[in-house]
């Protein structure tokens, strides 16, 4: 599996790998990932049914114990990427960020978002 996104290949199967692998290197965890890319609408229908939030996000875990599913929708990590930032670097720090919620991280308090932001950047800093 590979992320095409406008005709190009942002991510090849095999750095989606290391980035999962790098996450469960820092954290000390490790969980069975499904990574799937779907479309503004999707990510907003399940936003809506599981969350209550009829807005599209860019990326969506769902848990059920030792495996997590990990939704992402490039056009949504597109629009609310950093200017001065690559759409493949937006689309590997939105994955970093969803597999740390499939293991537990979140951003509800201000102690647990800085944890969680730290963490990314030690990864991002490490595949690039």
């Amino acid at each position: 599996m590979a992320l095409k996104f406008e005709g190009k290949i942002l991510l090849k199967e095999s750095e989606l790998s290391k980035i999962v692998q790098e996450v469960f290197k820092e954290t000390k965890l490790t969980k069975n990932i499904n990574i799937r890319f779907i479309s503004e609408g999707a990510i907003r229908a399940l936003n809506k049914k599981y969350r209550k939030n009829d807005t599209p996000t860019d990326v969506l875990s769902f848990n059920y114990g030792s495996e997590s599913d990990i939704v992402v929708a490039p056009r949504q990590v597109q629009k609310l990427k950093d200017n001065n930032e690559t759409m493949e670097d937006a689309i590997k720090l939105t994955l970093i960020h969803g597999v740390l919620h499939s293991l537990g991280y979140d951003h509800e308090s201000e102690s647990d978002r800085i944890e969680m932001r730290k963490i990314e950047r030690i990864i991002k800093k490490r595949i690039g």
